[in-house]
């Protein structure tokens, strides 16, 4: 049995190797000659050819050179403005030694009239009102804010009191002097501060015009239809 089976698969191989022979082409399973292919040709084929770093820089364009900056201009120091010392009036605390509410030339005085209706501020004199009829010996600075205006312990007014005795002028008001519970906006009482003159540093309009007036450098004023409006709305000044 064995013997029958080992001549017929010799007969079938027989017959395979005939018929490829005649064919002309390569035996089952054989690969074809040239073929094969090495791992160092794969690894040529694959990577890439490398350039060396000297030819690179050779190859990139060359950086173009920094754009030369022109200097700064020079700048001419600014001139101090011209300035001159003058006395004013300093309203200071006398805990906290600072001043706490300016005093301008529209701030009220005991007597009812502004600071700029009394002489001028002076640690030689005193600064009597020029209003005509006003006792007034000194300006005696009142704190007011708008309609608000400071009074006194006695509920009565600053303008209720005698400006040159500073008592109330009220029939029947023990008030000898003007004193107010008010308190300051540095938390201290109104009796723990002072009037002061003190010499301030100001700008000199005056100086700044070449010691001219504005009157002057204006050719004599203002325009005449600054303080004629009602000739303004008529027309009477043309077009």
């Amino acid at each position: 049995m064995s013997a029958t089976i080992n001549a017929s698969a010799l007969a079938n191989l027989k017959a395979r190797r005939q018929h490829a022979a005649s064919s002309g082409g390569p035996e089952a399973g054989a690969s074809p000659p040239g073929s094969e292919t090495t791992a160092a040709e794969t690894t040529a084929t694959t990577t890439p050819p490398q350039t060396s770093s000297s030819s690179a820089a050779a190859a990139a364009p060359a950086a173009a050179p920094p754009a030369s900056q022109s200097p700064p201009l020079p700048t001419a120091p600014a001139e101090p403005l011209p300035t001159r010392d003058v006395e004013a009036f300093a309203w200071v605390c006398g805990t906290c030694q600072r001043e706490c509410v300016p005093i301008r030339s529209e701030s009220r005085c005991l007597c009812g009239h502004r600071l700029r209706e009394h002489d001028p501020a002076s640690s030689k004199a005193a600064s009597r009102c020029k209003a005509s009829k006003c006792s007034c010996r000194g300006f005696f600075f009142i704190v007011a804010e708008g309609a608000w205006v400071l009074r006194c312990r006695c509920k009565h007014k600053h303008v209720e009191h005698d400006p040159a005795t500073r008592s109330c002028a009220k029939s029947g008001c023990s008030c000898r002097s003007f004193d107010s519970p008010w308190v300051c906006n540095c938390d201290h009482p109104w009796s723990d501060h002072k009037q002061l003159v003190v010499v301030k540093q100001v700008v000199s309009v005056r100086d700044m015009l070449g010691g001219m007036s504005l009157a002057e450098v204006g050719g004599g004023g203002p325009a005449r239809e600054v303080n004629d409006y009602g000739a303004l709305k008529r027309g009477d000044f043309g077009a």
